[in-house]
């Protein structure tokens, strides 16, 4: 399972994500997204196109997280 904010530092979690799906040792490893604002369906569909199993909104409590993380590997 792979966890990785949006935005690090001036990279783009998406274009990690899809880096991520190149790599055959990493291509079936669960991908979650964590995004600063609430994300939009837009986001949403970006995300599945670079191989996201799913985008999360980025709160101090992350309550949304472990259900995507159950989800992505059921």
């Amino acid at each position: 399972m792979i966890v990785s904010k949006l935005l690090v530092a001036g990279t783009d979690g998406f274009e990690r994500c899809a880096a991520i799906r190149r790599v055959g040792a990493l291509a079936g490893v669960p991908v979650v997204l964590l995004a600063e604002e609430p994300e939009s369906e837009a986001e949403w569909q970006l995300a599945k196109r670079v191989g996201a199993n799913g985008v999360v909104p980025r709160t101090p409590e992350l309550e949304e997280l472990v259900p995507a993380i159950l989800t992505a590997h059921a």
